[in-house]
């Protein structure tokens, strides 16, 4: 299969049309087993369905096939965190993160994997080293704002909060967390 092709049938599954992407994909698969990036496609696509076993089985086998291909270590780790399974999340996310190191993305859903678990000092570094790579990710300071806040230290978190709320004024999210640093520092 194309570049092409397996492009058209990911872009299916972003669609209101998950359904046929499911069919074309299958359909690739089935004359193309050993291809990765299909396999990493079909896992996303049943990742958004909530189908996450299914979709654990997919990322894994296109890291079988392709132990390089950073974007199945990233979706099966973004299914593990959806399953508060941290360990695995962690483990898979910095995988995903040493084979593509400049992708933002990446190290965002590493540092949320990192604060649920607990590994604060490991989160602040991660979403510090973010903002080093994307200086106006504004998601970037929102994850960093969280984790300063979380665990006390409200003054820090107040200027990315003050950013974030300025970018995005109608966010309730930002707007509470942003009160809420405020209020504790009395």
């Amino acid at each position: 299969l194309t570049d092409q092709a397996i492009a058209y049938v990911t872009a299916l599954a972003a669609t209101s049309q998950p359904g046929e992407a499911q069919f074309q994909i299958e359909r690739a698969l089935a004359s193309s087993p050993n291809n990765a990036a299909l396999q990493d496609a079909l896992g996303t696509l049943l990742a958004q369905q909530q189908r996450y076993p299914e979709a654990t089985l997919h990322f894994q086998q296109a890291i079988a096939i392709d132990q390089a291909l950073a974007s199945a270590h990233f979706h099966l780790g973004s299914v593990w965190f959806a399953q508060h399974d941290s360990a695995n999340a962690i483990a898979s996310l910095t995988e995903a993160n040493r084979l593509a190191p400049a992708n933002l993305d990446y190290l965002l859903q590493l540092g949320r994997a990192l604060r649920a678990a607990g590994q604060d000092q490991q989160a602040l570094a991660t979403f510090r080293h973010a903002l080093e790579l994307a200086p106006s990710s504004i998601d970037a300071k929102y994850e960093l704002a969280l984790t300063l806040q979380a665990t006390g230290h409200p003054r820090d978190a107040l200027p990315y909060f003050e950013q974030v709320a300025a970018a995005h004024p109608r966010d309730a999210p930002t707007l509470i967390n942003y009160a809420l640093a405020l209020v504790q520092l009395g």
